[in-house]
């Protein structure tokens, strides 16, 4: 197990969190002086849990300095999951969501982790059991049409982002497989009635994600979807961002763009927003708004709340 964080970094993550600006170049800044992982904590509001932190990767980087990860995500998180409720976190990478939703649902919640890189996957598995957080269960798959087995692209280590790993489609492109399997199929093994939040970020196969979420669409058995598109990436796998979220509109959900501006993602880092300052009706923001187009989706009936 990892050695828990040094002195300068929990002194200079206080540091780094009091700042007014410029808080992700200290981050980048500091990460150049770390020389191997170690166990970080997370701030008590988003749960205060311990984590393997390795400063070579932007998530971990981003959450050890500033205290959190993609802000607008985490306050809407927080408005839509209460104790008691069932999480699925689709592309879990190291857990941050994941244990961030298991700060919300409690004891008395359920969260189904899947994350198919097998060395995200060990460090996922790692931050569950360092928290002893009985209502995690981590599933090394991947989300996708069917059930079968696909190549998986790695991430690269030495490249800043480790989020990057993917389902690919050519054998030949990488050493590394994944089993994959419908998220309509796990939730009908785990006898999940419903699932009151899910998130999916999957680079690029998000549109296979939701072609095996078809039926409980349909059913509205997923009342909230987080989704994070990668229309670059769709597009190479020739689909695209209309035929990606049809499962969704044809199901009858409402959508709405988050907005990731530099402005609204600092404002959301350091102050409680109301959720409608950060959303756009998708009827009126049709157009793809960044490379990354970070979406809401609720079921019939469901209404965001304040």
């Amino acid at each position: 197990m990892a050695e828990r964080a040094p002195a300068w970094v929990t002194i200079s993550a206080s540091a780094v969190r009091a700042l007014p600006f410029g808080r992700y170049r200290a981050s980048n800044l500091l990460a150049t002086f770390a020389s191997g992982p170690f166990v970080m904590r997370l701030p008590a509001d988003v749960g205060g849990y311990q984590f393997v932190c390795d400063l070579r990767d932007s998530i971990c980087r981003e959450a050890c300095f500033t205290g959190r990860y993609e802000p607008q995500e985490t306050q809407i998180a927080s408005r839509l999951v209460r104790p008691g409720m069932t999480v699925i976190d689709v592309g879990a990478n190291w857990g941050y969501f994941t244990l961030l939703t298991a700060h919300l649902t409690g004891p008395s919640g359920r969260i189904l982790a899947l994350e198919p890189h097998p060395v995200l996957a060990a460090m996922l598995a790692e931050n569950v059991r360092l928290n002893h957080l009985a209502q995690i269960e981590c599933h090394t798959v991947a989300a996708g049409r069917a059930r079968g087995i696909l190549p998986l692209v790695g991430f690269d280590e030495a490249g800043g982002n480790w989020g990057l790993s993917r389902v690919a489609r050519d054998f030949a492109s990488t050493q590394l497989t994944c089993h994959v399997q419908q998220v309509d199929d796990l939730v009908v093994e785990r006898r999940l009635p419903r699932v009151d939040l899910i998130k999916i970020d999957v680079e690029g196969s998000e549109a296979d994600v939701l072609a095996g979420m078809a039926d409980g669409l349909r059913d509205a058995r997923y009342r909230h979807v987080l989704l994070v598109c990668h229309p670059i990436q769709l597009a190479e796998r020739d689909s695209s961002l209309a035929e990606c979220l049809g499962p969704l509109r044809r199901a009858g959900y409402r959508g709405w763009w988050i907005d990731h501006s530099p402005g609204m993602h600092k404002r959301a880092a350091s102050t409680a927003l109301p959720l409608e300052q950060m959303l756009v009706p998708f009827e009126e923001g049709w157009s793809v708004r960044s490379d990354w187009p970070h979406l809401l989706w609720l079921a019939p009936g469901e209404e965001v709340p304040r």
